[in-house]
């Protein structure tokens, strides 16, 4: 019962923070961002540290005092793992609950790290070269421990946004990566030597110190840009990439600050500092950069690229840990008490994480009760710790005991879902004077009978103090396991000419494409078509038909398409070859483009020029040199012109030498003439075409017979008729009068 109580006043004072920056108390209220975890070694303590007003929400026990601890944080979900003892403890953020010891690894002491995404927790062991993926929730393997060969230290492993793990191999020059429980290794992708991985833009990023190089790599490992950088052979490099940019930041041990530009491959930026170097931390356009030897923090303007303060965080020389958190740049001395928050301005906000001469004070969660007996502890279980600032130490003020009053929680359903609000009540004998509620996630209610709906998915420790009117007290617990909402993927798919839309917002899918999205099972899902300009929407089909708007009830995966239909048909004729074509009034004579109105009526009319011929138009007309079809859609008609084919005609003029011989020749298109005795000319003309030839004597001589083409009808006849149905040659044979 007491250690219910000191529960239900620790959420009061992460409600009392959140109602800051929220408003409201009984609506999925949470701890804000900006809320860093950090570790005390010396106590075995951690403790949330909110970025906004520098002041302790939660202080937690999770290992024992000397052992030497590391915390990494998922949203506001920290992870406590204990070098020495090889455990791997999950602190919940809105309750501080802790998971039970997990060994992952066993035997791994010293070596143990770890690495925490949405939905993969990644146990390393650096000395050995093992995984072992485990779920976020339980801190429980999800699968084997998978082993690799790869040279490990603190700095060759990462998790990129979308949480997956990368590892790079000093031995190989491998890069690898996990998802989950599956891994994917990516050969050579640098030199082997001395690397270094960090995070740029949520995209891993590899400095080589020994090829003096900074490899990007896409999201599939693929290297993309090597980018030379300026290096000593004995430099040691810590580097940190941006969150939100294509910025890599390289502190080379040397004293000196690389600004590297990952989309210009330039990292000819430097800034020379002083010091015991540690890795820089991004905030806004300034970079903080620990020094060590003095216990302060370079602060660099990177618009300018130049130093522009030191912020003094423990006004002497130690290490120290710098970390940034939704913009927030924390300092904690993971070895002492002290930590706290460094301004944009350079100011900074100090705060004991313990009180060193009672380092059990103030201690949260259900954790609190499992001290070891002997153990200090501040007044009753029932304690209000308040936030505290600066260097102040937390305060008990124990209230007064309870006394006996029975009470028992009523709920209407034990087992909700997400998002489902359900009834509480109190059953008593009295009508008590107050009742207050702490529903586990940060919340808080007054009343006998409540409503509450929790946002995730995770069993919540429900508390009730009350009151009643002759001054007695009383409080009770249960347990309420939240499940989520089963999902049912609606799949929607937008044809040419239109895009779909959600009225909720969550689904906006262009033209031709697919898009998916995960409803809450049951939910109703309302959907709105939109046609592109010159098109109109002509319906729905698989889960909707007609054409108004769409709704679809999630009751399992359903899937929509929405077609779309031309308004216009854009036409094109083009000429091939010498010809024209009338397109609707135009003369065509290489390419015409027309818009009409969609089932207009096309008019074509094919004409060859010169000695040139219309062969035939592509689908939908044919051979026919006039073409009438409708415009039902975008198309193009092509039409095809060619030359004729064209005979040789060979003439030849025989008789006596006389320069006044010549034989004409006419066709319906030209006339032309071999002049000249004993002469042979040679004309062209279009298959089929019909030419008359006449033999023309002057000077007292006369023609006297044809041979050849002309022989067999007109040997003796003046003129001759051809018709040119293929090669043909004839002979003008002239006399002379005595």
């Amino acid at each position: 019962m007491k250690t219910i109580a000191l529960v239900g006043a620790v959420l009061a004072v992460v409600t009392t923070i959140v109602l800051l920056g929220q408003g409201n108390p009984t609506e999925k209220v949470r701890v804000l961002p900006g809320a860093a975890w950090l570790p005390s070694s010396k106590v075995g303590q951690a403790t949330l540290l909110d970025g906004t007003t520098a002041e302790v929400v939660a202080q937690v026990p999770v290992a024992a005092g000397g052992n030497v601890l590391e915390l990494t944080q998922q949203g506001t979900t920290g992870y406590a793992v204990d070098k020495t003892s090889g455990v791997i403890r999950r602190i919940d953020g809105a309750t501080f609950e802790l998971t039970p010891p997990s060994a992952l690894l066993p035997n791994v002491t010293s070596g143990l790290t770890a690495f925490a995404g949405p939905d993969t927790l990644y146990a390393v062991d650096t000395q050995h070269g093992i995984v072992m993926p485990a779920d976020p929730r339980t801190v429980l393997p999800i699968g084997d421990a998978q082993p690799l060969s790869a040279q490990l230290d603190a700095n060759t492993a990462v998790v990129d946004d979308r949480g997956q793990l990368w590892i790079i191999d000093n031995a190989t020059g491998s890069l690898k990566r996990f998802v989950g429980r599956s891994g994917l290794t990516k050969e050579n992708v640098t030199q082997p030597g001395k690397s270094v991985l960090a995070v740029a833009n949520g995209l891993p990023v590899i400095v080589n110190t020994a090829s003096r190089e900074v490899i990007t790599v896409d999201a599939d490992g693929e290297p993309q840009e090597r980018i030379r950088l300026e290096l000593r052979q004995d430099d040691a490099v810590r580097i940190t990439g941006s969150a939100r940019s294509d910025r890599m930041y390289i502190v080379a041990s040397r004293g000196v600050l690389n600004i590297c530009s990952l989309s210009e491959a330039d990292c000819g930026r430097a800034v020379p500092l002083a010091g015991d170097l540690g890795a820089p931390v991004e905030a806004g356009d300034r970079l903080f950069v620990p020094d060590y030897s003095t216990g302060k923090v370079w602060i660099i303007d990177l618009v300018g690229a130049r130093v522009v303060g030191q912020a003094d965080v423990l006004g002497s020389r130690g290490k120290f840990d710098l970390l940034n958190r939704d913009g927030v740049v924390f300092f904690n001395e993971s070895g002492g008490e002290r930590a706290g928050v460094i301004r944009i301005d350079g100011s900074v906000q100090r705060v004991s994480k313990y009180d060193p001469k009672n380092p059990a004070k103030g201690l949260s969660g259900p954790a609190a009760s499992k001290l070891p007996s002997g153990s200090a502890r501040p007044g009753s279980a029932t304690t209000s710790i308040p936030p505290r600032t600066g260097n102040t130490t937390p305060t008990s003020e124990p209230p007064p005991a309870e006394t006996g009053v029975d009470l028992q929680i009523r709920v209407s359903k034990s087992t909700p879902r997400t998002d489902e609000r359900i009834t509480l009540s109190t059953q008593l004998g009295d009508t008590p004077r107050r009742v207050e509620w702490t529903f586990g996630d940060g919340t808080r209610a007054e009343g006998g009978t409540v409503d509450h709906a929790w946002a995730d998915a995770q069993t919540y420790l429900v508390s009730v103090r009350v009151e009643m009117p002759d001054g007695r007290t009383g409080a009770g617990s249960t347990n309420v396991a939240v499940s989520d909402i089963p999902k049912a993927r609606l799949t929607v798919t937008a044809g040419e000419g239109g895009s779909v839309a959600s009225e909720d917002g969550n689904l906006k899918c262009p033209a031709k494409s697919t898009c998916t999205y995960d409803y809450n099972e049951g939910a109703t899902v309302r959907l709105n078509a939109t046609a592109a300009q010159d098109y109109q929407f002509s319906g729905w089909s698989n889960a909707c038909t007609g054409t108004g708007p769409c709704t679809v009830e999630m009751s399992s995966a359903r899937a929509v398409s929405a077609a779309y239909k031309a308004t216009i048909a854009n036409i094109t004729v083009e000429v091939s070859g010498t010809g024209s074509v009338n397109f609707n009034g135009t003369n065509c004579t290489t390419t015409c483009k027309k818009t009409l109105p969609l089932d207009s009526e096309i008019n074509l009319s094919a004409t060859a020029t010169g000695d040139n011929e219309f062969v035939s138009y592509t689908a939908p007309c044919g051979a026919s040199s006039t073409c009438k079809t409708t415009a039902t859609g975008t198309k193009t008609i092509r039409a095809t012109f060619k030359a004729k084919q064209k005979q040789t005609l060979t003439v030849k003029i025989e008789g006596y030498a006389h320069e006044l011989y010549k034989v004409t020749l006419k066709t319906p298109a030209k006339a032309e003439t071999c002049p000249g005795a004993n002469r042979t000319c040679t004309f062209s003309f279009v298959t089929d075409t019909e030419v008359e030839l006449t033999g023309v004597a002057s000077g007292g001589d006369y023609f006297h017979y044809w041979s050849g083409a002309c022989q067999a009808a007109y040997q003796y006849k003046n003129p001759c008729y051809l018709k040119m149905t293929g090669p043909l040659t004839t002979t003008a044979v002239f006399g002379r009068v005595n």
